[in-house]
């Protein structure tokens, strides 16, 4: 085994018998077999882990394996263990069974479950496994101490590794003691509560994914469980002291991420001013808590971390996490960039999660940018690589992307069948984050589809379900929401609210949602010089973001208020004529990047750029880069007039 590859993560422990064992690794106990186990241990892999640890029990091993093979890591940068489940007969057939589950040809750790029948019975069975090859070291699971000597009494080779039980409330001393007397290692001792907070971690990412609930609280009780643990705090040294508040603050954001912000948003802040162990998660739980420039800074450092040699299949996660993030903060073409290498990393390593959220990106890009033909293959290839039965996250984030493509395209009963599928009748969301990012565009499509009374209860049933201050995003969105299902003379208090808060301004395309809505209500309240400056100040960024749909009724509103809106200046659709990646290089090239700066942003070497450039000039009917300034506001930028 190449042990520098496979204990990367945390270091390594020598066992008696020579061999070595990762100190750092992912034990899949409870986690279902199928879909859920395979992410899970390829999550870990991607992550850095490259110690897995199963039983015949757990029922996983043969998902296990295939997560390994998915995965593109070498099979000897990780080591496995897996248990002898002590009902069974031989712990040599039983060891031959796991590696045809496994798809292995050698278990790294092979360990008897628990002591069943007595503390000697599997022993020698054991050893054969080991003489044989099926085994490279051989130990015993939650054995005490008198079990422990035992074995070593009566066998010809003592056990490696002792498997105990790791409580954060108990040392369990004296069998500490005990296994270092045998010299036999000590697996998931409290010594290294990095143990503990790298599986609620792992625990918490599960969560977020998935959406159930269940399984949230279960992290929620583990987090509560390791922040109540007595004892002195970890030594300096350990790695989990000085990550624990990156680890407390995903934990949280992933299982509540509008909860206790009081406390989590000023923590998370706090948190960032120092040196950060793991951008890339920190960065994913600024996303989360919508810290949403946060996110895009650290995602950023994070990503440039990971662009060394040999650890490409690790950005995936982090690509993940920018791209949504540059989506919120209106960066769409950066999402863009982000998503496209994000799909090439999936397809070298498989990585179906990280492939399908590339692919969601892109639709609901397309759909805010009226590129219907796009969005429904886009979202039937996500359908086809995630299971979002298992996965509700994803299940929430298509009937979004759904139901915004249907509203641009006027199709509103098509665009509320959609966006209502995020909440159950009684308001359970069917995704405890990202169905709430979908209440205003809900209201929206329910105000068309003439369902005000049902939509009005069914949004109140769902915001009494998260925390009451859950943040200037959700306040924003909630406020957009209600503002369209009141009755018109209470209208105008939700719209006017949020607006006067500049924080909205972090989430520009939703921003200029709400101030579309507030501008049509002033307007139809007869309010016209009220209503012409939110709405131009809509169309600005509706032009920016490329949002035409959107673009499209904030020009027949402005009309509507007596007010000539022209078009850019520029050819029209002389952005529309260059490939995708030619015009997210203009548009960089025209805010002022140089070509270093363009490459390094979308991945590309410098001379792409400038060969990009240099074919897109024609098309725009330009002679060179200075010119590329003026054409893009024109571009984006509205003309409006009396």
């Amino acid at each position: 085994m190449n042990l520098n590859a496979a204990t990367s993560g945390g270091g390594a422990r020598l066992l008696a018998d020579g061999n070595q064992v990762p100190v750092l690794g992912l034990g899949v106990w409870q986690v279902p077999a199928g879909r859920v186990c395979v992410n899970a241990v390829r999550w870990a892999l991607d992550a850095g882990y490259r110690h897995i640890d199963t039983a015949q029990a757990y029922g996983n091993e043969e998902s296990v394996g295939r997560a390994l093979r998915d995965s593109g890591v070498p099979r000897d940068q990780v080591f496995i263990t897996t248990k002898f489940h002590p009902r069974g007969d031989d712990p040599v057939v039983r060891a031959e069974g796991s590696l045809r589950r496994l798809g292995l040809e050698q278990i790294d750790l092979y360990l008897v479950h628990w002591p069943e029948g007595g503390p000697t019975r599997a022993w020698a069975g054991m050893e054969r496994a080991q003489e044989r090859g099926l085994a490279r070291s051989i130990g015993v699971s939650n054995y005490d101490a008198a079990e422990l000597e035992a074995v070593i009494a009566t066998g010809t080779v003592p056990p490696a590794v002792n498997q105990i039980l790791f409580n954060p409330r108990h040392r369990r001393q004296a069998l500490l003691d005990a296994c270092g007397r045998f010299d036999v290692a000590a697996e998931a001792s409290p010594g290294l509560p990095a143990i503990a907070w790298q599986a609620v971690w792992m625990a918490a990412t599960v969560a977020h994914q998935t959406g159930l609930p269940e399984v949230c609280a279960k992290a929620r009780a583990a987090l509560d469980l390791l922040d109540s643990r007595d004892g002195p705090p970890p030594p300096a040294e350990d790695r989990a002291a000085g990550r624990a508040d990156e680890y407390r603050i995903w934990i949280r954001a992933c299982t509540d991420p509008f909860g206790e912000r009081a406390d989590i948003v000023p923590r998370l802040r706090r948190t960032a001013a120092g040196a950060l162990s793991d951008p890339g998660t920190f960065g994913a739980a600024a996303w989360v808590l919508d810290e949403t420039e946060l996110a895009v800074r650290v995602l950023r450092e994070a990503l440039s971390r990971l662009r060394a040699p040999g650890v490409r299949g690790a950005s995936g996660g982090v690509l993940s996490a920018l791209e949504w993030a540059c989506v919120d903060s209106g960066r769409w073409d950066d999402a863009l960039a982000a998503a496209r290498e994000a799909g090439d990393i999936a397809a070298a390593y498989k990585m179906e999660t990280v492939a399908g959220s590339a692919d969601l990106t892109t639709a609901i890009v397309a759909a805010m940018r009226g590129e219907h033909d796009r969005v429904a293959p886009l979202l039937a290839r996500v359908r086809a690589a995630v299971d979002t039965s298992e996965y509700r996250g994803f299940a929430a984030r298509i009937s979004q992307t759904a139901g915004l493509a249907a509203l641009a395209q006027g199709t509103y009963v098509t665009a509320y069948a959609q966006l209502s599928q995020l909440f159950a009748a009684d308001g359970t969301p069917l995704h405890h984050h990202f169905s709430y990012l979908a209440v205003a565009d809900l209201a929206a499509a329910a105000v068309r589809a003439e369902r005000h009374l049902e939509a009005r209860t069914l949004l109140e049933r769902a915001l009494a379900r998260v925390d009451p201050a859950p943040g200037p995003r959700l306040e924003q969105l909630a406020a957009r929401a209600r503002g369209l299902l009141a009755e018109p003379d209470g209208a105008e208090a939700h719209f006017a609210a949020p607006l006067a808060d500049p924080t909205g301004d972090t989430w520009p395309f939703e921003r200029a949602q709400l101030q579309l809505d507030y501008g049509e209500w002033l307007r139809r309240q007869r309010r016209i010089n009220d209503a012409k400056p939110i709405l131009v100040t809509a169309l600005e960024t509706f032009r920016r973001l490329g949002a035409a749909p959107w673009t499209r009724r904030a020009e027949s509103e402005l009309r509507a208020c007596g007010v000539t809106v022209q078009a850019p200046q520029s050819a029209p659709g002389a952005l529309d004529g260059l490939t995708a990646q030619q015009r997210e290089i203009v548009i960089l090239a025209g805010h002022g990047l140089t070509n270093g700066e363009i490459a390094d942003r979308l991945f590309l070497s410098p001379r792409t750029v400038a060969s990009h450039l240099y074919r897109s000039y024609p098309k725009l009917g330009i002679a060179g880069r200075r010119q590329l300034h003026d054409i893009i506001d024109q571009q984006i930028t509205p003309r409006a007039g009396r």
